[in-house]
Parts: C-alpha cells; structure tokens; sequence
C-alpha cells in the first residue's frame, strides 16, 4: 500500500500544514487545496511544489478554486517529517483548506497516470468525480471534493475508497480527500461522495491517478502480486 501519511488544516488567509510524519527520501508528497476567494486567483503552493491540475469554478459568494500539486520528499522533507515542520500555503483573503499526503513506490517524474476535472453541478445530493481510464496497473488513485450547503454536513466518501481527510470551516464549507491504492487499468467508473442532510450545485471533485514505479516493466504492486499473491 502506497500511502504512508497525511496532514491537514482549515484557515484563513495562510495555511500552515504540519509535514506529514515518516517521510522518507523519494516519497511523493500530494497537497490539495481548496480556495474560496472572489477573485479566485491561482494559490501559492509551498516551495518545490509543482501543479499537477487546477479548476476555478463559480459558487454561491464568488468562486472557489481547487488546486492538486506534488514534489518529490528531499533531505529538506525529511527533516521537516521528523521535526513537525511546516508547510504554508498563502492567498490573501481567502479561506483556505489544505491537505498534504506523502505516497511511497510512487514514480519521481511524469507522475500523472489519468486525470479527472469535469463539472457536475446538477442539484443534488452526489459530488462527482468523472470516471477516468487507468493506463498503468498499480496507479493511486486520489480523490478530491468540495460543496456548500446551507448547513455543515459530513459526506460518505466514494464506495470503496479510503477516507483520508474531511475539513470543514464548522459551517457552510466542506473540502475532503479519500484514495483507492493499487488500481487495475481501464475505466475507474464515476466516483461519488453523498451529502447526507442537504443537496447542493455548489460543488466540484477531482481526481488523479498516480503512477506506480516500475522494475523491468513490470509495476511494484503487480510484481508483488505476481510474486507473493497479495
């Protein structure tokens, strides 16, 4: 299982996220940040993070702005896993909901397998995230939603996958992350949260596909597979 640890944090303005704990030298480091801003600018991620996908979309207030970037964990990373050090993520302004997940036997480059970005704001109780087709066995697939509702409600995360973080501001807002380690290839099929109490079309999910490394063609968790029959 590719998953080590996470961390997350809700706040306004600057977000200040503990290092996720354990991190080792190679490990792939996953942050996620929803933005709620009128003018919905892009955010700043921390340092040595790049972007691997950004979606701005209109809400109730003005806009929101999901963002998903990675780095690969150096000495830097490591120190800071060992020591609770600290990321931030800076936008002025705004309400700021921020996750850092670390994955293990993750490739260090061209990371992304399959994407997911595709609007579904029909008036109901579902937070979806468009199915995607997986290319390489073994891939990670992460999962991010958000909505607004007219009261604080806590989602039930898509069937099947692990429950990572659901961050509220105590009210309207709600920012979650789950994952489905070590997915064969072909279609994921939709993935959807459901809000339990209130529907919503303020809402958006997206998901990405993390690759596996791989020895002599062959994916780690198919290897292990093959091998070991786990």
């Amino acid at each position: 299982m590719a998953f080590r640890s996470d961390n997350e944090v809700y706040t306004p303005n600057t977000a200040t996220v503990t290092a996720p704990a354990g991190v080792e030298l190679g490990d792939l480091l996953i942050i996620g940040v929803l933005a709620s801003h009128e003018n919905c600018v892009t955010p700043t991620l921390p340092s040595g993070f790049a972007h691997i996908t950004e979606v701005a979309f209109v809400s109730w207030d003005g806009w929101e702005r999901i963002a998903v970037g990675w780095k690969v964990a150096d000495a830097a990373d490591v120190t800071k896993s060992a020591s609770s050090g600290t990321y931030s993520v800076v936008y002025s302004g705004a309400q700021l909901f921020v996750w850092i997940g670390c994955y293990t036997g993750r490739v260090t480059s061209s990371i992304l397998d399959c994407s997911s970005n595709t609007e579904y704001t029909t008036d109901d109780y579902i937070v979806r995230a468009a199915s995607m087709a997986v290319a390489t066995v073994g891939t990670d697939v992460v999962w991010f939603g958000y909505h607004w509702a007219e009261a604080p409600q806590a989602p039930s995360l898509p069937s099947g996958m692990n429950n990572r973080a659901i961050i509220s501001d105590g009210g309207n807002y709600c920012f979650y992350v789950a994952d489905k380690p070590n997915q064969p290839t072909g279609a994921t099929g939709n993935q959807d949260a459901t809000l339990p109490n209130y529907n919503s079309d303020w809402k958006h999910a997206v998901m990405v596909g993390l690759k596996p490394v791989v020895v002599n063609g062959i994916s780690i968790p198919l290897l292990n597979h093959l091998l070991l029959g786990d």
